[in-house]
């Protein structure tokens, strides 16, 4: 009789914390909600440790988050950006203010320097000769080109836009020579503004790098215009090592703020915030080539169009945006934060009958009602440092809850979730272990 008398205490202690394990993600309906696909999530922790973390979710055999520390030296783990491997080993760049230099971390299993052992920590880019005094490192954005980890980054000690990849040997940065570190575009800045470039990259149509940015106007001009480079062929190019890259404008802004980059086939997509300062107003807009002769409206021959998503944002907008384009359907989606109601939103292109967005062609007509904005968590004051993935229709957003100071998912489920019009999304938080949350990138 004992035995089974501690048999049943043992069940009922598993089913209670069960029970408390599921609590965040049971639905406004009271059935449990949770993510159908792998994530993995890169975060700044604020306080009280100055972390790098990673959250991982698996979703079979049994769905679960387990959250690790990877580096814990110093301050460190912002601007992160995390990509998975082919091989499904998450690797992940940041911004060690501490040493001020470009890092990163990547699964290793066992037998690393950091993350518990199952990472390794490595220092890409901190120039010779600087005795520590470089700076470089801060909006990190990472891509795979096949089995080739590439980074973009800024370097505010030489003001450049670099991109670096891992080559093994032969390299001019990273561990023993084992990534080269190349300048894309040198900034000009303008004393007392915003020169930040904000950047992201993006590998597109046959492995080609491209990288979204904001340059400074030249001349001592306010504001700075939105640009992308990609890379071509050595010495056909304007910009680069041996002029192997093409750096284009896209559009001038009266200020651009924050940018991201992706795909649809072989055409780039870029969304970007404007602000004017002199009408005290910022909007999120959205480029994508189209080719010649096909109605653009900005980049070199009117081969882009240039969008207006929703331009009831705030000045002094400081939070970064995020996109991705649906591969089934060509429908670009862009997360970002509401900073007027504080909210988590998401637009989408319907091309029609919308309730945001409007395109004005070359010729100066104008159609209104292409998009379509959508609040995902009002939860508060919610929605900053957001990153955006889909898969197979379904619509993942990382983001920081500055309200409780969590770090959040919220995921599109269709019906009975908690969030998002008439409950289509499950908004949770994931670590709620301090200020966490910050410089979010999310990954499936």
């Amino acid at each position: 009789m004992k035995k089974e008398w501690v048999l049943l205490v043992v069940l009922l202690f598993m089913g209670v914390v069960a029970f408390l394990y599921l609590v965040p993600f049971i639905s406004t309906t009271g059935k449990v909600v949770t993510p159908s696909i792998p994530l993995h999530i890169s975060y700044h922790k604020l306080s009280p440790a100055l972390d790098l973390k990673y959250a991982k979710y698996t979703a079979t055999p049994v769905s679960r988050w387990n959250i690790d520390v990877i580096d814990s030296q110093g301050n460190t783990g912002l601007y992160t950006s995390i990509a998975v491997s082919p091989q499904g080993d998450p690797y992940i760049s940041y911004y060690d203010a501490t040493n001020a230099d470009l890092k990163l971390a990547k699964k290793v299993g066992a037998g690393g320097n950091c993350g518990g052992g199952r990472f390794s920590c490595i220092t890409i880019d901190e120039p010779p000769g600087s005795a520590g005094q470089a700076d470089v490192g801060s909006y990190s954005s990472l891509a795979f080109l096949g089995n080739t980890p590439y980074i973009s980054y800024y370097d505010i000690f030489s003001h450049n836009i670099k991109i670096a990849y891992e080559v093994g040997t032969g390299g001019n940065c990273g561990p023993q020579g084992s990534w080269q570190c190349d300048v894309i575009d040198t900034l000009t800045l303008t004393p007392l503004l915003d020169n930040n470039p904000y950047l992201s990259l993006a590998i597109i149509f046959q492995g080609v790098p491209y990288i979204s940015y904001i340059k400074p106007k030249p001349g001592g001009v306010p504001g700075g215009d939105l640009r992308v480079a990609h890379k071509v062929g050595i010495f056909t190019g304007n910009c680069g090592p041996q002029n192997s890259w093409q750096c284009d404008l896209i559009k001038p802004l009266s200020n651009g703020k924050s940018t991201s980059i992706t795909s649809y086939g072989s055409k780039p997509y870029v969304a970007y915030i404007e602000e004017d300062v002199d009408a005290n107003a910022v909007a999120l807009k959205i480029a994508y080539n189209v080719g010649v002769g096909v109605g653009g409206n900005c980049g070199p021959q009117n081969t882009w169009k240039c969008e207006l998503i929703d331009a009831d944002l705030y000045t002094n907008y400081n939070s970064n945006i995020s996109l991705t384009v649906d591969p089934s359907t060509g429908i670009p989606y862009v997360s970002y934060y509401d900073p007027v109601n504080n909210d988590l939103k998401l637009a989408h292109r319907v091309g029609s009958g919308g309730n945001c967005g409007s395109f004005t062609g070359s010729g100066g007509q104008t159609s209104f009602g292409i998009w379509q904005c959508e609040a995902i968590d009002v939860a508060g004051n919610v929605g900053e440092y957001n990153s955006l993935v889909q898969e197979s229709g379904n619509f993942y957003i990382s983001y920081f809850d500055q309200t409780n100071l969590d770090l959040k998912l919220a995921y599109s489920v269709g019906s009975g979730g908690n969030c998002g019009s008439q409950g289509s999304w499950q908004c949770d938080a994931i670590d709620v272990d301090g200020f966490v949350g910050l410089y979010t990138s999310l990954s499936n």
